[in-house]
């Protein structure tokens, strides 16, 4: 049973100090830096003549987004983890309305990556005001299973 724990425990790790809190925030980083890159490389494409999804020089604001986002998760923010989720599914509803409904492994895996950073950078959050105010170790293990 350990094993298999170990082996999908990025889908939902789970989180009981502040290491593990980190661990699962930095997921969306990676989700966003993958993004930004993924777009980058879909852009650069387009200007050689190679454009399937008609990306335009608006795309660079798109690309400064996630990384901007990426940058504040590293940070531990709440607040990038939650619009990191939020403006990707915002991409993906344009994609649908532009080119129709297409769920795809990697899609389920960034939206986890999302999910699990929105987790992470609460946990770490309230787990370093714990920390701060000496509760009982726990108590607060039992708030994040």
């Amino acid at each position: 049973m350990e094993i298999q724990e170990k082996k999908y425990n990025w889908i939902w790790p789970k989180i009981i100090d502040v290491e593990s809190a980190k661990k699962a925030a930095k997921q969306g980083m990676y989700a966003s830096v993958f993004i930004a890159g993924t777009t980058l490389l879909l852009l650069v494409l387009s200007i050689q003549g190679f454009n399937p999804m008609n990306l335009d020089a608006y795309s660079l604001i798109d690309i400064m987004i996630f990384i901007i986002i990426a940058w504040r998760i590293y940070a531990m923010s709440r607040t990038a983890a939650i619009l990191g989720l939020a403006f990707y599914i915002l991409e993906q509803i344009f994609l649908f309305n532009d080119f129709g409904f297409r769920m795809s492994a990697v899609m389920v895996i960034i939206i986890f990556a999302f999910i699990n950073s929105i987790r992470g950078t609460n946990a770490f959050n309230v787990l370093k005001n714990y920390s701060t105010q000496n509760v009982d170790q726990n108590k607060i293990n039992n708030n994040f299973e």
